[in-house]
């Protein structure tokens, strides 16, 4: 029994050891960020048109700066002359996308190879443009289980009938960006060629901070409790898209649980820390974003005010897309009339999308979420009165909206 004990003990011990540990670790790590971002505003970055590739090392190049690409990306690019080239003047990338009266719009973006799918890039940063002439430069950093899915049918549509590029990531995981990964994406969104729209989960990330004039985002949100039913569901059971293969980490019981029975029983997947969900992807990738306190939501307030233009409910989605339109007549035109006359396929992929086999709360549960998602209902509040001002700014009123 002493034995046992003594082994208890010991246990707790090395357990309270590695908590330390890692709390030490997570607190120097903290403080490091905190004083790059006091100390450093703006740095000075090579654009993607200066990179040498006979300049390239093992993980980084010479001059120290990130590495964006492996030596053998670079050498199969270079070797497929038809679609890139080096420059005579060894300083840029050259791309030919094919047929100029015919040019591809739409492009996938696997992150892990910068040049992956011959992304449309121009040859110098574009410091000056900040979207406010026919050559928008907008980011949709999609929030999750907020209808985003049925509304990219739309922005594909559009992509090819009013001539922009669209660039879609294939990482759909990764949602904080660490620094190297957010400096990498700031450098390239900064010389795509506009217009464009790129679509990614992601938080928001500072351009300011790497000397680059920022893009504009847009998102739509949802009631957060609206929303976070709908990913308690989708987790267990997705949606309508046949070709997904399902799986649930979890027990039978735990797959079939209700939220109801989740809030009440205060499981740990209903835990207040894990409804925190809406308010990081707009406070950005600094590590205090991840926790629910009155800084984050002070950030995430800061970063709507100065690059969010459009920020649209699924509740008013309609009104979300007379905004955008009258907001990027050029790349948005005819999005309104896709909404309310959807073709037989956008109809199939509204339909499949929905999350199955919801339960709505009962009303004790939600008084109960509504009471831990304090802070992402005064967000939500926040961006609907916001909504609301920029309608009635543009003119957007219950006769226009009947009659669009």
């Amino acid at each position: 029994m002493r034995l046992l004990k003594g082994a208890r003990i010991y246990i707790l011990l090395v357990i309270a050891v590695c908590c330390y540990a890692w709390y030490l670790t997570q607190k120097r790590f903290l403080i490091k960020h905190v004083l790059k971002l006091q100390t450093t505003d703006v740095r000075a970055k090579p654009n993607l048109a200066q990179l040498n590739k006979h300049h390239i090392l093992d993980g980084k190049f010479a001059d120290g700066s990130i590495k964006w690409t492996s030596n053998s990306e670079f050498d199969r690019i270079a070797e497929t002359k038809n679609n890139v080239s080096w420059s005579s003047d060894e300083s840029s990338w050259n791309f030919d996308n094919g047929n100029d009266t015919n040019p591809k719009r739409i492009y996938e973006w696997n992150e892990t190879v910068v040049y992956q799918g011959l992304l449309p890039l121009v040859d110098q940063l574009d410091l000056n443009n900040d979207g406010s002439d026919n050559k928008p430069r907008i980011i949709f950093n999609r929030v999750g289980k907020c209808g985003s899915r049925s509304v990219l049918d739309i922005f594909r549509i559009l992509a090819e009938r009013n001539q922009f590029n669209m660039i879609e990531s294939l990482v759909y995981t990764q949602k904080i960006l660490p620094p190297e990964k957010e400096e990498m994406m700031a450098q390239v969104l900064s010389q795509l060629q506009a217009p464009y729209l790129f679509q990614r989960h992601m938080y928001h990330i500072n351009f300011n901070y790497y000397g680059l004039k920022s893009p504009s985002y847009i998102n739509i949100i949802r009631d957060p409790i609206a929303r976070f039913t709908s990913q308690y569901y989708f987790k267990r059971f997705g949606d309508g898209f046949q070709q997904r293969t399902w799986t649930f980490n979890g027990t039978e019981s735990e797959k079939y649980q209700t939220i109801n029975d989740c809030v009440l029983n205060n499981k740990y997947e209903c835990s207040q820390r894990r409804m925190f969900y809406i308010l990081p992807f707009f406070c950005g990738n600094d590590p205090r974003c991840k926790y629910p306190t009155d800084w984050t939501l002070a950030r995430a307030m800061e970063n709507v005010r100065k690059d969010f233009k459009v920020i649209g409910l699924l509740e008013e989605l309609h009104d979300t897309f007379l905004v955008l339109e009258k907001t990027w007549p050029t790349v948005f035109r005819g999005c309104v009339n896709l909404l309310m006359h959807p073709s037989k396929g956008q109809q199939l992929n509204r339909t499949a999308a929905l999350t199955k086999a919801k339960e709505k709360p009962s009303p004790k549960v939600t008084a109960i979420l509504k009471d831990q998602m304090a802070l992402e209902y005064r967000f939500y509040n926040f961006v609907k009165s916001r909504f609301h001002a920029l309608k009635r700014k543009l003119g957007i009123n219950k006769s226009l909206r009947q009659t669009t």
